[in-house]
């Protein structure tokens, strides 16, 4: 298995119409790079890496799936979780979870990855967001969801209570 030099970021990213995820290196002229197939998706999503563990975790928009893949040696896929529609994933480093926006059900839950498949955790009740569409941490407990159909962002607080939320104007 080949191990990336710690001072390079990687993005990694889905092909949209394919099976295949890929990744680029920071690096002058990088090119991207397969990384292996999600074998029974249908169309791939947001991605989210876990580098403490070498997991990659993908979204399927059209199944409702969220698969794990070992970015380490043979990229083993499997399930970790269904949810309506997964538009964004993101990591929660305090806890072996995945943050999920759920778009069908206007609702931010969580998965868990601990080895077992098992029922979305809800974070926010169904129809508290018209569609969140992007996730990221304000600090370990507050998250922030962005609502794309509403056009605003909010801050939650560790229970999914509403902090804050600011409605944006273009």
């Amino acid at each position: 298995s080949y191990t990336l030099p710690a001072n390079l970021q990687t993005v990694y990213f889905t092909s949209g119409d394919s099976p295949e995820v890929y990744r680029i290196l920071s690096q002058p002229h990088a090119q991207p790079q397969f990384v292996g197939e999600v074998i029974g998706s249908k169309r791939l999503g947001t991605v989210a890496v876990d580098s403490a563990h070498q997991q990659l975790y993908v979204s399927d928009v059209s199944q409702g799936a969220v698969f794990s893949m070992r970015l380490n040696g043979p990229h083993v896929v499997a399930i970790v979780g269904y949810v309506g529609m997964p538009q964004a994933l993101l990591m929660d480093m305090n806890t072996p979870r995945l943050m999920v926006a759920d778009s069908a059900h206007g609702q931010i839950v969580s998965l868990s990855i601990a080895g077992h498949l098992g029922p979305p955790h809800p974070l926010t009740p169904r129809g508290t967001f018209k569609a969140p569409a992007g996730l990221a941490w304000e600090d370990p407990l507050r998250l922030i969801v962005s609502d794309q159909r509403a056009g605003s962002v909010t801050l939650l607080g560790p229970a999914g209570d509403v902090l804050y939320s600011l409605t944006l104007r273009y």
